[in-house]
């Protein structure tokens, strides 16, 4: 699928799709994969399908919950509530990031912006 906008060249750095066709991470897909995404038609991009279960063995409750762009689990919709990153981003301060910010240094392992102190002592 072609990008509508795009942060550059490859077909993984999507911002917005043409219509009836939804954003999934930086990609243009027809269809939201069905097991763990849900398409949401008001702004074409797949949300991330959160479960919450059972509080007895018959009854169980589904969450939807949409994380921002760029998150890969979260605690609420916002920026803020990010509690790990997708590929290529890393966690700081609750937010994901492409760039630390001064003074702190992407981790690869933890997926997060970590101080001076973090790396000495590994």
């Amino acid at each position: 699928m072609t990008c509508k906008s795009c942060t550059g060249t490859n077909a993984n750095e999507c911002t917005a799709c043409y219509a009836n066709v939804y954003l999934l991470e930086g990609t243009c897909v027809t269809t939201c994969p069905s097991s763990r995404y849900y398409p949401d038609t008001t702004d074409f991009k797949c949300y991330r399908i959160y479960r919450i279960f059972p509080f007895s063995e018959v009854l169980m409750m589904v969450l939807f919950l949409a994380c921002f762009e760029g998150c890969a689990t979260c605690t609420g919709p916002t920026p803020n509530d990010c509690t790990s990153c997708d590929s290529g981003l890393y966690l700081t301060n609750n937010t994901c990031v492409d760039e630390c910010p001064s003074g702190t240094f992407p981790d690869d392992t933890s997926q997060s912006c970590e101080g001076c102190s973090s790396f000495l002592l590994k």
